[in-house]
């Protein structure tokens, strides 16, 4: 305890009270409350006594305001302030305190407007600094909690943080809302954004199957010292064009080139543990979450300007330009620090989850944000339209999504599918233990509660690549040889909604199809820590399986940097904070792999051009899909009435982890798709080799059989 009496305003008319055992061995008859020179008499109605302290629960005579100050007394002649604690958890104060309305700092004409939810603030003061002056300006207080001010200048690049007096302190913050900061967000910058142009994606998806999405890091995408990128780790460094190493593309130009639909971009707002002004000498993801409307200063070539606005601007556009759009990873789940963060220190305990006044961790991050508050409900929305309606961005995945509610998830979904109907929203979708139900929860076990949200598939992840944990890193999958993981891997490809037989989703779209993201080992140094009885060569093989079995299986496909050519992190299972040194993206072994990298591009090519592999109806899914195992270890899958180029046939897919070749009879057909060896002319019987995935079309003309070449 900071004080011999603490009390908290905690509920309407309750009051708790904290009395240190010091302090009278805490033993206190009487308590009341003064306010604006008159008393209100509190009537104790528990008390609970433990080795610190004495705590007392307490019922006030009259209602307490909001934005007062109170102070409580006791016989024994302390007084101490009434802070305004978990009454803003409410039901309550949360319907009454809510503010439809803009945000923020708002320039419009030759005016800015500041507006700050604040509800139990007694007042709010704006500290500007403009060309070099400083000036105070007292907000005033409106409806439903909110303080605001306009002021008669044109104030784009000015610098402001507010002075919120509250719970007896005067606590300086950063804007929420602020949409731009100066170096490590010490101070919120006013930005005008009229004048910003963004260019819609062209290539509009018509369902999430539709999409091939590959993950990576603004920072690692740059940071390989053999290549000459002119700004490493930058925004602009990612979309620098013709950039080559060896003769080879590297950088954006090799990314565009391989075919994918979507980037899904690593947190790309402002988090805290690199220093912006010395982003070098500290190295972090960014799952750290310091500003959410504020993008990270360390990927700007300028800190004292709105230039990160203006070239992550500048990144989405030039994505979109070739066909790509943008996915932003973004962490509602927790904050970095809560003493630090501007959401605590504008309505404290507003924004967190608590129980018996102890803060919910089940981000294992210390805090676990409340998108239960109804405010924080709308910043969450609010934040993810303004990255699509500002620099329009195309979809968003959601860190630790479990400790995000149902109907906030949905509202997210509801709300941008306005603004674009190509968006798409996934996360993970773990159940976390988080202080909520877990039917409120935003969890993989209750997806058929949000029928337009995915998840990262981990069922996909465990039993085609084999388990991902740090402690069982020898455990084996399907797709590396584990036998009794063969009808577990149908249903991998199958997306996982079939109704007849096993299945984790009501809707096919549901199922992000994946086993390597940031999180835990590459995928090839996974399998070289598993399969160490195989050669080099052979765990490539296996890594080409994989891709492919990745990107013809239904759902939505999902890749990480680096995934397709091997990429290794020295065995490093988490590397959020190590160094550029284990996290960059190495382009020299991006050119030892070209034949990797082909494989890849030829799937995805082949996904596109038929619509075998995007099937987003279970009814369509059931009289078209069907699968056989063989010798207990070779699927057969078989996709019926596709259209492919031009032509109506049946796909015939043999997946074979083994390194046996099995013969399974003559017919006249055409491998249009092997993962291990070329293309071959029509041949009079079906090799399935070994460590392979091949793919045959059988044309319907007549009875016959017609080649089709890839």
């Amino acid at each position: 305890m900071k004080n011999s009496i603490e009390a908290y305003y905690d509920d309407k008319c309750l009051i708790n009270v904290d009395v240190s055992t010091i302090f009278y061995g805490g033993k206190i008859k009487d308590f009341y409350l003064s306010h604006n020179n008159s008393i209100i008499n509190c009537k104790i109605i528990s008390t609970i006594v433990s080795d610190d302290k004495v705590s007392y629960s307490l019922i006030s005579d009259e209602p307490i305001e909001m934005n007062q100050t109170y102070i409580l007394g006791c016989e024994k002649g302390y007084r101490a302030p009434l802070n305004y604690r978990f009454i803003v958890k409410n039901d309550i104060f949360n319907e009454f305190y809510y503010d439809d309305g803009k945000l923020g700092s708002i320039v419009s004409n030759d005016k800015t407007l500041f507006r700050l939810f604040a509800p139990t603030a007694i007042s709010v003061t704006l500290k500007l600094e403009y060309q070099n002056k400083i000036s105070y300006h007292e907000l005033i207080l409106g409806d439903n909690g909110v303080y605001e001010i306009e002021l008669n200048q044109y104030l784009h690049l000015a610098l402001y943080t507010y002075l919120v007096n509250v719970n007896n302190e005067i606590n300086e913050a950063i804007d929420p809302y602020g949409k731009c900061s100066n170096a490590n967000g010490v101070k919120s910058m006013v930005v005008d954004q009229s004048n910003y142009q963004k260019i819609t994606l062209e290539n509009k998806i018509n369902n999430y199957c539709d999409a091939i999405i590959y993950e990576a890091s603004v920072r690692d995408f740059t940071m390989d010292d053999k290549v000459k990128f002119e700004n490493r780790g930058k925004f602009l460094g990612m979309i620098q064009e013709g950039v080559k190493l060896n003769n080879q593309p590297v950088g954006f130009d090799y990314l565009c080139d391989l075919g994918f639909s979507h980037v899904q971009l690593l947190p790309v707002n402002d988090f805290f543990t690199v220093d912006e002004l010395y982003p070098d000498y500290q190295y972090n993801w960014g799952y750290d979450p310091f500003q959410y409307m504020t993008l990270e200063g360390s990927y700007a070539t300028k800190l004292d300007d709105d230039s990160r606005n203006l070239e992550f601007l500048q990144l989405v556009n030039k994505f979109h330009k070739h066909g790509m759009g943008v996915i932003l990873d973004v962490v509602f789940n927790h904050c970095y620090d809560i003493n630090l963060c501007s959401f605590n220190k504008v309505v404290p305990y507003y924004y967190f989850r608590y129980k018996d006044n102890q803060l919910s961790n089940g981000s294992y991050c210390g805090n676990d944000l409340d998108s239960k508050s109804k405010m924080f409900q709308k910043y969450i929305v609010d934040t993810c339209m303004y990255y699509v309606n500002t620099f329009g961005v195309d979809g968003f995945r959601f860190d630790l999504m479990g400790i995000i509610d149902i109907e906030t998830m949905n509202l997210i979904y509801d709300t941008l599918n306005k603004i674009n109907p190509s968006i798409m929203i996934y996360g993970e979708g773990w159940n976390m233990p988080t202080l909520m139900d877990d039917s409120e929860k935003a969890t993989i076990q209750n997806s058929a509660k949000m029928p337009n949200v995915a998840f990262f598939n981990d069922y996909f992840r465990e039993h085609i690549k084999g388990s991902t944990s740090d402690n069982e890193y020898s455990s084996r999958g399907y797709a590396s040889i584990n036998s009794e993981f063969t009808l577990a891997s149908t249903y991998c490809l199958s997306g996982m909604a079939d109704q007849t037989k096993f299945h984790i989703f009501d809707y096919i779209h549901q199922s992000i199809n994946y086993v390597e993201c940031h999180d835990n080992a590459t995928l090839f140094d996974k399998l070289m820590m598993c399969c160490t009885d195989e050669s080099e060569e052979e765990i490539v093989k296996r890594v080409m399986l994989i891709n492919a079995i990745i990107m013809f299986s239904q759902g939505v496909p999902f890749i990480h940097c680096g995934q397709e050519f091997c990429r290794t992190k020295r065995y490093y299972h988490n590397t959020y904070n190590l160094s550029d040194k284990i996290n960059h993206v190495n382009y020299t072994c991006k050119n030892n792999h070209m034949g990797i990298i082909k494989q890849l591009k030829k799937c995805i090519s082949l996904r596109k051009k038929c619509d075998a592999f995007n099937i987003n109806n279970n009814e369509e899914f059931n009289a078209r899909v069907s699968f056989e195992i063989l010798d207990d270890l070779v699927i057969k899958y078989i996709i019926t009435n596709t259209k492919f180029k031009d032509k109506m046939g049946d796909f015939h897919i043999y997946i074979n982890p083994s390194k046996s070749t099995f013969n399974y009879g003559k017919t006249k057909s055409i491998k249009i798709f092997d993962s291990v060896r070329k293309d071959h002319d029509v041949i009079d019987e079906i090799i399935v080799d070994g460590i392979c995935l091949q793919i045959y079309f059988f044309e319907h003309i007549s009875s016959q059989k017609i080649e089709v070449l890839l």
